[in-house]
């Protein structure tokens, strides 16, 4: 993309000196027209943070960030006060990324800090040099998003960075709808106006209650329960030892080190339809042939690599949404489990033997509701003094998965379904979605992310591997085989 950046239609004090993370904050004029928006989040807090929130605050790591992203890139002549306003609006309909977190009293808290949002920063040159991505977002003096971006007068390629305490990648997906529809409300020239969808604010005091949660019940008694948690917790953390992708030998990352490298492949509709056809007739989900393809290409790689170890386990970090019925009008927060599917090699050989297998425990997972377990935990952990902080310095140096994948579903067609639509093309306002990209965190010995999802009915594939060990060549090169297997499956069935 051309970098000239379109310096005519910058708000004032877009690029003010102070800056947190590399990026400029909002100037007092926007701080004012957040703190004052017509529904006031400030009533809300200060609210505690909840026990997986505090996980992720205290798991982040100076070289892996917690934090994930959603990238999108719309054509035409981009409206920057426009975008400004639609950002500061959806800060306020999902208050948790308008939060500082302060300890008091021994807890940690959310506290509403408009005047610290990071504003959107859209010259190359300054957020190339501040490399966002590499960057922690330090929650005590700044709150949970950050944007930066390329402008030209054709097109606009905007990337919002999030803290994995404050929201998932669903809340994400609200919050990027929220912007849209607020840029479509303030750009559109003539016809009907896109509505909101309609949102609680006050559903975030429970956001963390099983009521309106899709819990795991087990049966037996609660000292039955416990132990389930304490043995399946030892066996992931302490027992199991997960196998680290590795790169193949004469690698560039040196030559593009830190680098946003984040890539991205599809399916078209044909072949996604014929790949959601093999799971039904299969009785599988699309998730169970992503994971199953994602672990084959992971096996495949490392033995070709040199990181295949003896005794080694493939590990699939999968996040499961908790969220219930009751959970529709609920502002963006972090309403995730987690399935941690591993295989030794030899249960691998046979592919189909490993999607039923595959199959059968995700489902036995989402019955049951098991990805709440691992909540619990931290809900137990949280009550007992120090035993969090001691449970994520001991883990926040170990490989807790080989990859991570992320299966978002149409979630993102909610973005379209809200927004003018003529054929293919979305219109947002004065401007057309091009393209919606997103990437799931990296953690320490993670060094590859996935996300997928569908959208006008093709399933996008979204891949990041570590900056630090993958250049952008063999990013593309994990992703390439990926979807070529991916692709075989479709056509297999």
């Amino acid at each position: 993309m051309n970098s000239r950046v379109i310096k005519a239609e910058l708000s004032p004090g877009f690029l003010q000196t102070n800056s947190v993370g590399g990026l400029p904050l909002i100037d007092s004029a926007c701080h004012t027209d957040l703190a004052h928006a017509a529904d006031n989040p400030a009533t809300l807090f200060p609210i505690p943070l909840a026990a997986f929130e505090q996980y992720m605050l205290m798991d982040d790591n100076p070289n892996f960030p917690i934090t994930f992203f959603i990238q999108f890139r719309l054509k035409g002549r981009l409206n920057l006060p426009a975008l400004d306003e639609a950002i500061n609006e959806a800060v306020c309909r999902h208050p948790l990324l308008g939060c500082r977190v302060e300890r008091r009293g021994g807890r940690y808290w959310w506290v509403w800090s408009p005047e610290v949002v990071s504003r959107a920063e859209l010259n190359p040159d300054v957020w190339r040099a501040a490399k966002p991505w590499m960057q922690p977002i330090n929650l005590a003096i700044e709150t949970g998003i950050r944007a930066w971006g390329d402008v030209t007068d054709t097109e606009a390629e905007i990337t919002l960075q999030f803290h994995h305490a404050c929201c998932d990648g669903i809340g994400a997906s609200q919050f990027l709808e929220d912007i849209a529809v607020y840029y479509a409300r303030l750009t559109t020239v003539d016809g009907p106006l896109p509505e909101l969808r309609p949102l609680r604010p006050e559903a975030l005091l429970t956001r963390a209650d099983p009521g309106p949660r899709r819990v795991g019940r087990l049966r037996g008694s609660l000292p039955r329960r416990l132990a389930r948690m304490l043995r399946d917790s030892i066996d992931f953390l302490f027992l199991e030892r997960k196998e680290v992708l590795k790169a193949m030998p004469g690698d560039d990352s040196g030559e593009e080190a830190e680098e946003f490298n984040l890539q991205s492949e599809y399916l078209d509709r044909a072949a996604t339809r014929r790949l959601r056809n093999v799971a039904s007739r299969t009785n599988v989900t699309l998730n169970d042939i992503l994971t199953r393809d994602l672990m084959k290409t992971l096996d495949e790689w490392n033995s070709e690599s040199g990181g295949a170890r003896r005794g080694k386990l493939i590990c699939v970090l999968i996040p499961c949404s908790l969220r219930g019925p009751a959970d529709d009008q609920l502002p963006a927060a972090n309403v995730l489990g987690y399935a941690f599917p591993v295989r030794k090699r030899r249960d691998m050989l046979d592919s189909a033997v490993l999607l039923t297998n595959l199959g059968e425990e995700m489902s036995e997972f989402l019955k049951a509701q098991h990805g709440w377990l691992f909540v619990q935990g931290l809900q137990i952990a949280q009550r007992i003094p120090f035993l969090m902080s001691l449970s994520a310095s001991i883990l926040r140096y170990r490989c807790m998965s080989t990859a991570v994948l992320s299966h978002m579903g149409n979630r993102l067609n909610s973005i379209s379904s809200r927004l003018k639509t003529v054929g293919d093309t979305i219109h947002v306002g004065n401007m057309t979605l091009a393209e919606i990209r997103c990437v799931p965190p990296l953690r320490y010995g993670t060094h590859a992310a996935v996300a997928t999802y569908i959208f006008g009915g093709r399933l996008m594939i979204n891949l990041r591997c570590d900056p630090a060990t993958f250049g952008v060549r063999q990013t593309q090169q994990f992703l390439d085989r990926y979807v070529a297997r991916l692709r075989r499956s479709a056509e297999e069935g």
